[in-house]
């Protein structure tokens, strides 16, 4: 829930949270529930992710800070710095060419390597693309 195109960047923290609240009484352990983590900063995306964690989400899938030209060693870095705040599985968004900021298959590489609870991949780009991914 709360997807990139949908709601997540157009809603404030605490509305993100309450969706958090009503889709977990809805889904009541039914079946697993994964959130998107969205904010500017690692101590934001630290943040929601306890939050939601605590609302009892399943897991997490991690976007890119919303900043144009990040660096794919600034990505890394931001990506570990909020996986290693969590015990949750952890998917990331990964979609440069949509977002202008992601990881490259190595930089994907790296961040499985460095952290076990890298569990998924949301690629989204061109089939030419994706397939160099797969």
């Amino acid at each position: 829930m709360l997807g990139l195109a949908t709601e997540v960047a157009k809603l404030e923290e605490s509305e993100r949270l309450q969706i958090v609240e009503l889709a977990t009484e809805e889904v009541s352990g039914k079946v697993p529930l994964a959130v998107t983590v969205y904010g500017y900063t690692v101590e934001q995306q630290i943040r929601f992710a306890g939050l939601a964690q605590s609302r009892g989400t399943d897991w997490l899938i991690l976007q890119p800070p919303p900043v144009k030209g990040l660096s794919e060693v600034d990505c890394l870095d931001f990506f570990g710095k909020v996986m290693d705040s969590t015990s949750q599985p952890v998917a990331i968004q990964n979609a440069p060419e949509y977002l202008g900021v992601g990881l490259s298959v190595k930089g994907l590489m790296t961040l499985l390597e460095r952290h076990p609870n890298f569990i998924l991949l949301k690629g989204e780009g061109p089939a030419v693309t994706m397939a160099g991914v797969v």
